[in-house]
Formats: C-alpha cells, structure tokens, sequence
C-alpha cells in the first residue's frame, strides 16, 4: 500500500508514509503474539504522528 502512495501521490503528500508494522524480529511464540503484533493503538499513534507533522 505504501509503495503504491508512492508512486501515485508523492508530489502530493503532506507529510511523510508511515508504516505500522511488528518488530523486526523472529516471530514469537503463540503467548506473546499479542504483544508483538500491532494493535489499534500502535495505529492510532502513527496516526497522531502524521497529523502532526
């Protein structure tokens, strides 16, 4: 999705692409899978940090 914003609206941005994604890491076992994947929150901060750019 990124790189499509990219090469379709570039000139036309206000403020830079932010991704939300999981750590780059090796992925977690089953019990920890909640803490590292993303979550409503972790979007809503990118959100905010777009805004406010």
């Amino acid at each position: 999705m990124i790189a499509e914003i990219n090469d379709r609206a570039i000139l036309s941005l206000e403020a830079p692409v932010m991704r939300v994604t999981a750590p780059d890491s090796v992925f977690p076992f089953s019990q920890a899978e909640t803490v590292w994947l993303p979550n409503h929150n972790d979007i809503v901060e990118r959100v905010k940090e777009v805004i406010a750019f």
